[in-house]
């Protein structure tokens, strides 16, 4: 749970569920076990989505967003 702790600095997406996880680790029952292998399923679909640093020689920053996030809650 330790390393999903620190993902939680890069994937803001988890910081929930990995919180609410980790409140039970003193004695984890077999649901937050299987809490904790759902995360690591969602991370493993998820690695190509997050930040991507490259090395680059130009000082553009590109960011991508969702525009319509407001009329779907």
């Amino acid at each position: 749970m330790g390393a999903l702790q620190y993902l939680t600095f890069m994937r803001l997406d988890i910081c929930f569920v990995v919180n609410q996880v980790c409140q039970f680790m003193h004695a984890p029952t077999d649901s937050h076990w299987a809490a904790a292998k759902r995360i690591l399923c969602y991370l493993k679909g998820m690695k190509t989505h997050g930040f991507h640093i490259t090395c680059s020689s130009s000082f553009a920053l590109h960011g991508f967003t969702d525009a319509n996030w407001a009329l779907l809650v």
